[in-house]
């Protein structure tokens, strides 16, 4: 839109060059729109091309910190909301997925995979039990107790080996 004075109006703002132009930081957007080129077309290029998303209350560039600190507030409040709602479901899952982890791990701590599956498990199992004696739930000792049968069998697989090898380099 022209106004009579020959400046563009670009969102909320007056923005012309010398030539009475209308510009968007210093390029003439008009001038250099091409259709085999379509983002050149694009107004919303402020807004990082997703003026769905982003808000462009007061037509200034928009300030990612603030952008990704809002984004990563809401994410955690979710991610709150999901895991209060279904603490057991994660708990167990999370638990299952260590000791899973760990038995993968296992061959490069010099452990058997069974040796740490079987430490994890029963650490779990374990954990979950006396977790509910105390009066606590089981889901909160079984994750506790994958972790710490997971590193224990994952560990001590590594310490078994280390005593291998100086065995065997000391007296063989």
């Amino acid at each position: 839109m022209r106004m009579s004075n020959g400046a563009g109006v670009l969102q909320a703002t007056y923005a012309y060059d010398e030539f009475g132009q209308e510009i968007l930081d210093g390029i003439n957007m008009l001038k250099n729109a091409l259709i085999e080129m379509p983002f050149t077309l694009n107004r919303y290029g402020y807004c990082y091309n997703n003026g769905m998303l982003m808000n462009d209350l007061n037509g200034m560039w928009p300030n990612p910190d603030k952008w990704v600190k809002d984004k990563t507030k809401k994410a955690a409040k979710a991610v709150g909301k999901f895991y209060a709602k279904y603490r057991d479901a994660v708990n167990i899952v999370g638990g299952v997925a260590i000791i899973a982890a760990g038995a993968a791990l296992a061959p490069a701590f010099g452990a058997t995979a069974a040796a740490v599956a079987i430490s994890g498990t029963t650490a779990a199992v374990i954990g979950g039990l006396s977790n509910m004696t105390t009066g606590g739930r089981f889901s909160d000792g079984f994750l506790g107790g994958a972790v710490n049968g997971t590193i224990c069998g994952l560990f001590c697989g590594w310490w078994i080996s280390i005593c291998i090898w100086y065995y065997r380099w000391k007296y063989i």
